[in-house]
């Protein structure tokens, strides 16, 4: 287009302006790309989302495109994206606006199956043994996609004795002798379940170690840094011999050393009570005590006047 114009002397001037007419506006063309119609994935499995758009005026406008999901709104800006959806049927939609406002858009469905949870005994040990009037804590953890952490939800049965207890950690005595298979399990808020089942050998109760100190004898007296021998020995009924981890204390010196047989030469003066002590695997200690006087090697004595001068009385 020219527009023109011409003063009073005969000057002209122009101005000169670019229009494209078109036909009438066309709305842009999505393309979905992924995910394909019906798609199942698991609850907590990542989904590709993937879509181009053109426009005949705009060109490429992918940039623009917007996902949404009628179960969890807005999901994306972008034509290429991964999401992670909750449970249930997912009608997802991708759509785009060209410059002159005209909408397009394309849509697919995504099913998100349920699944269950997953549940992992942490404690007790495979493979341990529980003596009875010991008890022991069993500890498990319950995850699940959608719900989060179940591990307070937790119920713990036994085979032989029914119903424990609930929760992810709890301590019990209360297991009889025996073999027990003992399973922790969750349901999710969907109803569905999960459980895992450990062996538990709980054997009759625990008896406590048998100690004796075989030297020095009870109330005997040495001087300091003079060597002693203490020697001592000790028994378990389910571990046998355990003199080779015996503690020797001293209620003065503290921490003397360890072994069924040792030699101290640094006890300080005074009345020690010389303790023997044996702990088994399951914690059960016991110990045995004596006492022994240790004296100063060198007695000081303070001067004492017993004979008296009268300075006035001629020698």
């Amino acid at each position: 287009l020219t527009a023109t114009v011409t003063d009073a002397r005969g000057v002209t001037q122009e101005a000169h302006a670019t229009i494209r007419v078109r036909g009438p506006n066309v709305a842009p063309s999505v393309q979905l790309t992924a995910p394909a119609p019906g798609t199942t994935v698991p609850a907590g499995n990542p989904i590709d989302l993937a879509a181009t758009a053109t426009d005949d005026f705009d060109g490429d406008v992918s940039a623009h495109l917007v996902w949404t999901s009628d179960l969890a709104g807005t999901l994306a800006m972008s034509p290429n994206t991964t999401v992670t959806l909750h449970e249930g049927t997912h009608h997802l939609t991708v759509a785009v606006t060209d410059s002159d406002g005209a909408p397009a858009s394309a849509a697919t469905t995504v099913i998100v199956a349920p699944t269950p949870p997953v549940v992992t005994i942490l404690a007790p040990d495979v493979g341990a043994l529980v003596f009875a009037n010991l008890g022991t804590t069993l500890t498990a953890s319950a995850t699940d996609v959608t719900d989060g952490d179940l591990s307070t939800h937790l119920l713990w049965t036994s085979d032989l004795d029914g119903p424990i207890g609930t929760g992810a950690s709890l301590f019990t005595s209360a297991l009889r002798v025996g073999t027990h298979q003992v399973t922790a399990e969750v349901a999710d808020a969907g109803g569905l379940t999960a459980s895992v089942t450990r062996t538990v050998a709980v054997l009759p109760p625990n008896t406590y170690p048998e100690i004796g100190i075989d030297a020095p004898s009870d109330g005997a007296a040495m001087f300091a840094g003079t060597p002693v021998v203490l020697a001592a020995h000790a028994f378990d009924h389910e571990e046998g011999f355990l003199t080779a981890d015996i503690r020797w204390n001293s209620n003065l010196d503290g921490l003397l050393g360890t072994g069924g047989m040792l030699t101290v030469a640094t006890l300080s003066p005074g009345a020690h009570t010389i303790t023997a002590s044996a702990t088994d695997a399951p914690g059960a200690a016991s110990s045995a005590a004596i006492s022994l006087v240790v004296s100063p090697r060198t007695i000081t004595l303070l001067p004492v006047a017993d004979t008296y001068v009268d300075a006035a009385t001629a020698s």
